[in-house]
């Protein structure tokens, strides 16, 4: 056997891995990267060991196991933290491709190991039976491995290939696995019939591969020729091979249309033992044709029948090709947390402030401005003090900071819309191109339902922010800056139930700052830890109900306060109905519209801090809507490629 191909390496640029590792433990995991040391070490010499152009069965495990330390990695840590690049080697020019995704790494690792078996194989290539063998389980280890990457493209930023270059470098390790098996039949001298249908299969895979090499963007002019060289020399030979069994089988003018057949594709092949196999096949058709002219007298027929191929390999499955390194016996980082621990962790605590914000914060703000909105006309609340000009520049900083998140969401969600809309564009006129009876792809308004109801929701939800940051804004403007932030000594109130009013609204002040302090104290992390690591579970939402319950006494507090809020309302109200109705003094008009700017400003504060929380869910969710339809899109765009492929094929 020669002529044949081997895939070459792809090549990567050198980078510390153990200094990129190390840095991310320290930012994202609560734990420190020197507990890791030997772990770091291991993982960053091999990554140096896979980097080198050596072609060995050592160099190979080493592959594997790199690939297997990667597949641990990714449950470990986030798939976008550390930049990886790599270059290609099959076109003539070389172009890199750099991403940060730890699946872009692996991709290429699984795109060498594929190349290692090729160049392995091509090393084993000795003529024993052996080699024969060694060769065929080779080149099929690395059809699997192509095979795998073409299923996972669209799982990276930039594939490692495009899809064409992918499956021709399949149908090529397919075509060479089995011509091992065509040419230990001839070695073993097995019945023609049987050749001639593994020469055919063998010239089948040839061709996809050549096909699919004209479409690549990658495969260089030469491989191309090859592979259709290499196409019709196994053609040539299953109709040669076909021949002669029809021959034995007295079948003599067939014989001589298949001669002829294998003669013409013979001469399409630019191979170095091409003008021996022709006059191979010369010679046989010169007698066959002798003998059926003189002896045999039968009619030569103008085709013969087709040739049924004989598929013996397939591309093997990478999961028993790296079987030998997935035994978990060697797996790294076991005592760091995972990635979907840590953000658990994250996760169950921006759950916590939600619950005390909504359980005791905000419910104790609520019975304060209850209260202050309750007293004397006459009375300035306790709580009531000037601000300074820059705190009021920051409130108006922050409205326009949601101004501008409106105006992002607002952005995202059109490239959404102009996402959906190419993609219906574009089907619209692949239908009209090919005719509905062809182009039985769903229609996008069937298939992108989904996306334009969470859309339609979207605009909805940020139609109610922009009226909102409307309102807001036009709150702000009528608050009497002056006034709210002109400093003034204003004496005690000698009303004993404004002083009682003054000392409750202190105390919960003090008891909210103390509620959040304990709360940032008191984290769920280490009952996270204990859990995981006692049971190996990650469904945290029993310990988390179980942590909240350290909250009771607070929520108690809260129902307390409520009582005590209606015993000072009714106060309060008491007081009011004894005061005698009098004119205003100047000082108490003063006091009057203060205390309804500084409500407004309070109001204003509110929808701040809302709106905070608002955009940033709805910036969360336009995003994740945009990747999914950029998703969909990909996903149809390979449909409607694959389908007019066919369409313009079968024409």
């Amino acid at each position: 056997m020669t002529e044949l191909l081997c895939v070459p390496f792809k090549q990567t640029l050198r980078l510390d891995l153990r200094k990129e590792l190390s840095e991310l433990i320290e930012s994202i995991t609560y734990q420190s990267s020197s507990f890791f040391e030997e772990d770091l070490t291991k993982i960053s010499a091999l990554r140096e060991r896979v980097c080198d152009s050596e072609v060995s069965e050592s160099k190979l495990l080493a592959l594997k196991q790199y690939y297997a330390y990667l597949e641990g990695l990714r449950e470990k840590f986030p798939d976008n933290q550390i930049q990886f690049t790599w270059f290609q080697t099959l076109s003539q020019k070389s172009c890199a491709s750099a991403q940060y995704s730890i699946k872009f790494e692996m991709l290429n690792v699984l795109y060498n190991i594929g190349s290692m078996y090729s160049l392995l194989a091509m090393d084993s290539n000795d003529g024993s039976t052996n080699a024969l063998k060694k060769l065929c389980i080779y080149f099929q280890k690395s059809a699997g491995c192509f095979q795998y990457i073409v299923q996972h493209l669209q799982e990276t930023k930039e594939p490692v290939f495009d899809q064409n270059t992918g499956l021709a470098l399949i149908e090529l390790m397919l075509a060479q696995a089995q011509e091992c098996f065509w040419f230990k039949a001839v070695r073993n001298s097995h019945k023609d019939s049987l050749i001639s249908r593994l020469a055919q299969q063998t010239a089948d895979y040839y061709e996809k591969a050549f096909l699919y090499s004209k479409k690549s963007e990658l495969i260089r002019s030469d491989w191309t020729d090859h592979l259709s060289s290499k196409s019709m020399h196994f053609k040539a030979v299953a109709f040669y091979r076909n021949a002669i069994s029809l021959g034995q089988n007295s079948e003599y003018g067939a014989m001589v249309k298949s001669l002829r057949i294998a003669r013409s594709f013979a001469k399409k092949v630019s191979l170095q033992s091409k003008d021996e196999f022709i006059e191979t096949i010369q010679d046989a058709l010169k007698n066959a044709e002798r003998d059926n002219d003189f002896i045999y007298l039968q009619p030569v027929p103008s085709s013969v029948p087709a040739l049924k191929p004989a598929p013996m390999v397939k591309p093997l499955p990478i999961e028993d090709t790296l079987k030998d390194c997935n035994s978990g016996q060697d797996k790294l980082f076991l005592a760091l947390l995972p990635l979907q621990v840590v953000e658990a962790c994250t996760a169950y605590n921006e759950r916590q402030d939600s619950y005390i914000n909504e359980h005791i914060i905000r419910p104790l703000e609520a019975l304060n401005k209850i209260l202050t909105e309750s007293l004397p006309k006459n009375e300035l609340p306790p709580d009531l003090k000037p601000i300074s000009m820059e705190e009021l520049h920051q409130y108006d900083m922050a409205l326009k900071d949601q101004e501008s998140n409106n105006i992002r969401v607002k952005k995202l969600l059109e490239e959404v819309d102009m996402v959906l809309e190419k993609e219906a564009e574009t089907n619209d006129y692949l239908s009209a191109r090919f005719g509905n009876l062809n182009w039985d792809l769903p229609k996008s308004s069937t298939v992108n339902l989904t996306y334009t109801e969470k859309l339609r929701a979207l605009k909805d939800y940020l139609k109610q922010g922009q009226t909102i940051d409307y309102e807001t804004r036009s709150l702000f403007q009528s608050i009497d800056s002056r006034l709210v932030t002109f400093e003034i000594k204003i004496p005690e109130s000698n009303n004993p139930i404004v002083s009682e009013v003054s000392n409750i609204l202190k105390k919960r002040e003090k008891y909210c700052r103390k509620v959040e302090s304990e709360s940032s104290e008191h984290r769920i992390l280490p009952k996270i830890i204990s859990e995981y690591r006692s049971t190996g579970e990650t469904n945290f939402e029993g310990v988390f109900r179980e942590h909240l319950k350290y909250l009771e006494a607070d929520r108690k507090f809260v129902q307390e306060q409520k009582l005590v809020n209606k015993s000072l309302l009714e106060k309060l109200r008491a007081q009011g109905d004894q005061t005698e109705i009098r004119r205003l003094e100047p000082f108490e008009l003063y006091i009057e519209d203060l205390r309804h700017s500084m409500q407004l400003l309070n109001e204003v504060k509110i929808n701040l801090e809302e709106g905070a929380d608002f955009y940033q869910k709805l910036i969360k969710s336009a995003s994740k809507l945009l990747l999914e339809v950029q998703n969909f899109e990909a996903s149809r765009r390979d449909q409607q490629r694959a389908l007019e492929t066919n369409l313009c094929s079968d024409k």
